[in-house]
């Protein structure tokens, strides 16, 4: 894990990233069942305002599959892996809460 110390509109906030071995910009993916592929749940409170990858669309690591709406700000949540999207939790305009699971690359 790493802290940084963001700048936002002259507001500091501190922030916690955890290293989950992907794209720099993506979550670490959570802990999935053996066989069921890499869960990625939301990694802070927000709305979901694209979603850009579907159930069986193929995605490599680092793909943005949707993007969440947070503070204002636009973040890409991305694929953690090469494979194909098994399951798709959220949908458009849906509000969820940091650690709400968004989708599942298998």
């Amino acid at each position: 894990m790493r802290k940084f110390t963001v700048t936002v509109n002259g507001q500091d906030y501190d922030v916690v990233v955890k290293d989950g071995g992907a794209a720099a910009a993506a979550p670490a993916p959570a802990a999935a069942p053996a066989g069921a592929g890499e869960a990625v749940e939301a990694p802070m409170p927000g709305k979901v305002i694209r979603i850009n990858k579907h159930v069986g669309d193929a995605v490599a690591a680092g793909d943005e599959v949707l993007v969440l709406e947070a503070m204002k700000m636009g973040n890409p949540i991305m694929a953690p892996c090469d494979g194909k999207i098994t399951s798709m939790q959220a949908q458009e305009g849906q509000s969820v809460q940091g650690g709400d699971p968004l989708f599942t690359v298998g």
